[in-house]
């Protein structure tokens, strides 16, 4: 029987962990993700592949996933483009004339004190992207952090993600451990997806990786089996209208 996997027994069996401090850390956590997954036998915990694909190829086609790191994505867009660009276009185009699978969309709701009128206008985006055929939105939390300024000792609030690179993680790492697809089209220019990204390659899945001209981690885009550019002259033709 498998054990329960609570903080005290992952210390004590991931030998890359050495404090509590180090399973609090973004990066960490998707690092000890793939360290317990990619692991075929590790001190009572065993991960074996099913008989049978959850998800059973109809053709010889080659199956694609697509997943859209949202908050990095926008950003990325409106510095390289200075535009938004559509969702369903930009998976289209990712998928590139094969199968597509699933799109997945990874965001996090704006708090509660948002200006309402632009919290009006993301959840009218979300409630959109939920008819576009084949996409699931995940969604993480913003949590908010109060920050000083080492020169002027200001405390300014911002709010850092939760649960959103995991959740890309998660679904990368169970999808290629299930066979629900030959190839993974990951949209982020996250540096802390690296480790995920080489994990999906050893279960021996391609990853392609989309960069844009300016603002992706040269870690991810290294990691790698394909590198698909975003540039402008393509951007021209996703726009959202």
């Amino acid at each position: 029987m498998t054990p329960w996997l609570t903080q005290d027994s992952i210390l004590a069996s991931t030998p890359c962990l050495r404090s509590r401090q180090a399973m609090n850390s973004r990066r960490w956590r998707v690092h000890l993700l793939c360290c317990l997954l990619t692991s075929q036998e590790g001190n009572g915990i065993k991960v074996s592949k099913p008989a049978v694909s959850a998800w059973k190829r109809s053709d010889q086609m080659e199956r694609v996933v697509v997943s859209i790191d949202g908050s990095n994505f926008y950003h990325l867009c409106r510095e390289n483009f200075s535009a938004s660009l559509d969702i369903g276009k930009v998976a289209n185009w990712a998928t590139n004339g094969r199968s597509l699978i699933r799109t997945y969309y990874y965001n996090c709701p704006l708090p509660q004190t948002a200006d309402p009128v632009v919290k009006s206008g993301q959840q009218k985006f979300f409630s959109a992207l939920q008819r576009v055929p084949y996409l699931e939105v995940r969604l993480g939390r913003l949590v908010q952090r109060d920050k000083k300024c080492p020169t002027c000792q200001t405390v300014h609030t911002a709010y850092e993600e939760k649960g959103v690179d995991m959740r890309i993680g998660i679904d990368l790492l169970v999808g290629a451990h299930s066979d629900r697809f030959d190839t993974a089209v990951l949209i982020s220019g996250d540096a802390d997806l690296t480790e995920a990204v080489q994990a999906v390659k050893n279960f021996g899945k391609h990853v392609e990786v989309v960069e844009f001209p300016r603002g992706s981690s040269r870690q991810i885009i290294a990691a790698a089996d394909v590198v698909r550019t975003l540039d402008a002259a393509t951007a021209a033709a996703l726009l959202f209208k």
